[in-house]
């Protein structure tokens, strides 16, 4: 698969999570995916769910520091600014709230989405077979949810 399929195809995944307002760590949209773009955003989502399960500190610290991170007055466009806030109790209860959220995301199953194959040739499923298969073959835990979705499970 050339570099800019790759790239296409990881924004239709971001896109198809923005739209459902998951988190990317823990669901895999691949709705609209052609099978081998599919199997390849199949193992790239793995690959990041595995490490943030491996490195449950690392990824609250990365929680941590995002959630303080963001400058004072800054907002988005159009809105107004948001006022600079004392250094207290409630900045660091922030900070420990995002960490506690990042901490409680890590050992989620992988919600993966492949879809129905509704829109398919036949109306037969071409991705939820073949992804299935495939997370199986590199030695996931699967449970299926529905014509449409399976999870994959910590080992």
């Amino acid at each position: 698969m050339s570099e800019w399929n790759r790239r296409a195809a990881a924004a239709v995944v971001r896109r198809n999570q923005l739209t459902l307002g998951t988190a990317a760590a823990t669901v895999a949209d691949l709705h609209g995916l052609t099978r081998r773009e599919a199997l390849q955003a199949i193992d790239d989502a793995l690959n990041v769910w595995d490490w943030r399960n491996r490195h449950p500190e690392e990824v609250a610290q990365l929680a941590a520091a995002e959630g303080g991170s963001r400058p004072s007055g800054s907002g988005p466009r159009g809105a107004p600014p948001t006022p600079p806030q004392p250094p207290s109790s409630s900045v660091a209860s922030a900070k420990a709230a995002a960490a506690a959220a990042a901490a409680a995301a890590v050992r989620q199953p992988l919600r993966v989405i492949t879809g129905a194959g509704n829109h398919s040739s036949k109306n037969r499923a071409v991705l939820f077979p073949a992804v299935l298969a495939h997370v199986q073959r590199r030695g996931w835990r699967t449970r299926v949810e529905s014509d449409g979705s399976f999870l994959v499970l910590w080992n």
